[in-house]
C-alpha cells in the first residue's frame, strides 16, 4: 500500500513496510515541515492587486504551511488571499505599502482585513477566517517607548508634540492607532499630547529646577510677567530709560542687567588757595589749580562692580605765607582719570589746573565760573570760607570746573571742592 498525506499539514504517513531503505529521510522531512509549522515564518511578496494564492505541495516546502505569514510589497488594489481549506491559524504582520486592504480569507467566505502596521491572529475554519483577539482596543498594541522622540515616532506626531511621563519606561499606552493613543492618555484630538491629569488653574511654566533628570516641576509666572502663546514677556512692556548716577564720594557702580555701555565723567578735585601773606606789600593768595576733567563711553559687563574714586578738595593754606594744597584723583575703574589741581602759593601764584587721561574730551580749558561774590579772577574779602560743592542736578561754584577757592585779607585760604564721577547709561 502506497503513502498517503494527511489532510491537514501534508506529511507524509507511510505505509507499514515500505520505504524500507528511505523512511528515516521521510520521516526527518516529516519533522522539518512539522517545524514550519509551528515556528516557521515566510516572506510573501504581495504587491499588485487581486488574488494571491498560497503555495501548498503534500511532503514538501510550501507557503501554507508556515506558522507566520510576513507580507511585504506594494500594493495597487485591494488584495484577498485565500486561506487552505482545511482548519488553521495564523500570525500575520503586514509590512505592505499602499492605500488598500490585505484580507485573508476562505474562498467564498467571509474573511479578515489585516491592518498595515500591525499584528493579527486570524484562525480559519473550512468556510470562514476571523480575528481571533477581536475587536477588543487598547489591547492590540502597546506603546512602550524609552524617550519622547519614540513615542511621537509611534504615535505619529510631530516632533514638537509634548510628551510627559513620570519616569522613562514606566507608563505603557496601549492603543490600535493614533486616536485611540490620544484617547487612552485623555489628549487632545490634535495638537500636543500631554500627560493624564495634569491641569494648572493659572499660566505656568512646565521645567527642572533642580537637574536635566529631575521631575518636572510647575514654575508659577511671577507679577508683571505675562506667558501667551509659549513666550515669556513683561507686563506692561519695559521702555529703556536715560540713567544716571552722581557719585560726591568714592564707592561702587554696579552695571545693571543688560547694560553694555556706560558714558562717564571724572572731574579731579580743586586746588586750596593759599593763605594771604601779610608781610611786604601783603600780596594776595594765589587760587588753587581746577580739577581735570576727562570724558567718554566705555564697554561695561553686566552685574558687575566698577570701583568709583572720587578725588578731594585740596586744603587750603591753613596761616600766613601757607600754600594751598592739591586736590586728589578722580578716576572710573583704570579706564579713566582726572587729577585734582595744584594748590595756590601765598604768594598770588596760581595753582596748576589737572589733567585727565581716558575718554575722547580731556584736559578742557574751562572759564572759571562761580556765584554769590566770586569773580573770574579772585574772592574780595571775607572770612575764609570754603569753595561751594556739587549737587545732582546743578554744580556752582568754584568747584564748577574743580576751581580751588582763595580768599583776600584773610590768613586761611579757602579749599578746593572735591571732585566727582558722574556716570549715564541707557536701561530699564
Amino acid at each position: 500500500m502506497p503513502s498517503t498525506y494527511d489532510p491537514l499539514l501534508r506529511l507524509e504517513l507511510q505505509a507499514t513496510g515500505e520505504n524500507a531503505t528511505t523512511w528515516g529521510i521521510k520521516t526527518n522531512t516529516n519533522l522539518d515541515l512539522l517545524a514550519e509549522s509551528i515556528a516557521g515564518a515566510v516572506n510573501l511578496n504581495v504587491a499588485g492587486s487581486g488574488d494571491y494564492t498560497l503555495s501548498t505541495a503534500n511532503g514538501a516546502e510550501d507557503e501554507a504551511r508556515q506558522a507566520i505569514l510576513v507580507l511585504t510589497g506594494l500594493l495597487t488594489g485591494n488584495r484577498n488571499i485565500p486561506a487552505p481549506s482545511s482548519p488553521t491559524h495564523y500570525p500575520v504582520i503586514n509590512n505592505t505599502t499602499g492605500a488598500f486592504t490585505v484580507t485573508l480569507k476562505q474562498s467564498g467566505g467571509s474573511g479578515v482585513v489585516i491592518p498595515q502596521g500591525s499584528p493579527s491572529i486570524t484562525v480559519c475554519t473550512s468556510t470562514t477566517c476571523v480575528d481571533s483577539i477581536g475587536a477588543t482596543p487598547y489591547t492590540k498594541s502597546l506603546l512602550i517607548s524609552t524617550s519622547a522622540e519614540a513615542a511621537r515616532t509611534t504615535l505619529g506626531l510631530a516632533n514638537t508634540a509634548i510628551i510627559v511621563a513620570t519616569s522613562v519606561g514606566s507608563d505603557l499606552i496601549t492603543a490600535v492607532d493614533t486616536s485611540a493613543g490620544r484617547a487612552a492618555i485623555e489628549a487632545a484630538k490634535s495638537g500636543d499630547v500631554t500627560a493624564s491629569g495634569l491641569t494648572m488653574a493659572t499660566a505656568r511654566l512646565l521645567g527642572r529646577t533642580t537637574s536635566a533628570t529631575g521631575t518636572i516641576e510647575e514654575i508659577s509666572v511671577g507679577s508683571g510677567l505675562t506667558l501667551s502663546g509659549g513666550s515669556l514677556a513683561l507686563s506692561p512692556a519695559a521702555t529703556s530709560q536715560l540713567r544716571e548716577q552722581l557719585f560726591t564720594s568714592s564707592g561702587t557702580w554696579t552695571a545693571p542687567s543688560g547694560v553694555t555701555l556706560a558714558r562717564v565723567v571724572v572731574i579731579g578735585g580743586g586746588g586750596g588757595g593759599g593763605a594771604w601773606n601779610p608781610d611786604g606789600d601783603g600780596a594776595d593768595g594765589g587760587r588753587g589749580g581746577f580739577g581735570g576733567i576727562a570724558i567718554g563711553t566705555f564697554t561695561v559687563v553686566p552685574s558687575t562692580n566698577y570701583t568709583v574714586t572720587v578725588g578731594a578738595g585740596g586744603s587750603g593754606g591753613g596761616g600766613a605765607r601757607a600754600n594751598g594744597s592739591s586736590g586728589g584723583t578722580s578716576s572710573f575703574g583704570s579706564v579713566i582719570s582726572a587729577t585734582g589741581g595744584a594748590g595756590g602759593t601765598s604768594w598770588g601764584g596760581i595753582g596748576t589746573n589737572g589733567s585727565g587721561s581716558g575718554g575722547t574730551i580731556r584736559n578742557g580749558n574751562l572759564s572759571y565760573v562761580s556765584s554769590g561774590d566770586f569773580t573770574g579772577t579772585a574772592r574780595s574779602g571775607g572770612s575764609g570760607t570754603g569753595a561751594e560743592t556739587w549737587s545732582a542736578s546743578t554744580t556752582s561754584g568754584a568747584g564748577q570746573y574743580g576751581g580751588g577757592g582763595f580768599l583776600i585779607g584773610s590768613i586761611t585760604g579757602a579749599g578746593g571742592v572735591g571732585g566727582i564721577v558722574y556716570i549715564q547709561w541707557a536701561g530699564v
